[in-house]
């Protein structure tokens, strides 16, 4: 039905047209990689966060403890509440979330 040359030709010509769509590909991989090297890194802050979050208002609580530690030394009952009510507040909802099952 068609020549054979013909034939041949559209064979190569397609052969060509896998040949430069594969090194496109390739060449998009490589881009997309250096593109994205930021943003893994940013992912691992963001997990990092995520891990240290809860840790974080404990240690801003100790540390404003450890400066004012001068300034009184009997706060009286509303000073104590004040004091360890967001510790135990945290360590409650840290109880909390690791009781639920999800």
């Amino acid at each position: 039905m068609y020549p054979q040359p013909e034939l041949k030709r559209g064979g190569a010509h397609k052969a060509a047209v896998r040949r430069r769509i594969a090194r496109q590909r390739a060449e998009c991989v490589v881009a997309l990689t250096q593109a994205a090297r930021p943003l893994v890194l940013v992912d691992r802050m963001a997990t990092l966060w995520r891990q240290l979050a809860p840790y974080a208002g404990l240690a801003a609580v100790a540390f404003s403890f450890r400066r004012k530690r001068g300034a009184s030394r009997h706060p009286g009952w509303v000073g104590s509440l004040l004091r360890w009510g967001p510790i135990l507040s945290g360590v409650l909802r840290l109880f909390r979330s690791k009781g639920n099952p999800r």
